[in-house]
């Protein structure tokens, strides 16, 4: 089973505000697969904030398409080899 308590945001990782989790449950098999942080309001907030900032600040923004349709394509084939 796979457990995080901290979410990675602005560059570190952070843990929820709650301190809750949220349990996730394999809808085919009905056995838990994980848990996550429940994120308060403030620590999407911080999150977001953070993304927007780094999305700003780097090259995304000024690609052009067939840039950003290379970059999709080797995250989904580094996702493929992840998940076989």
């Amino acid at each position: 089973m796979l457990e995080y308590r901290d979410v990675y945001a602005g560059g570190r990782l952070v843990g929820s505000g709650s301190g809750d989790v949220i349990t996730i449950v394999n809808p085919a098999t009905e056995e838990v697969a994980g848990a996550v942080p429940s994120m308060t309001g403030a620590d999407v907030e911080v999150a977001v904030s953070a993304a927007r900032e780094a999305f700003d600040a780097g090259p995304w923004p000024q690609a052009d398409p067939a840039e950003r349709a290379a970059a999709m394509e080797r995250l989904a084939a580094a996702l493929e080899g992840l998940v076989g």
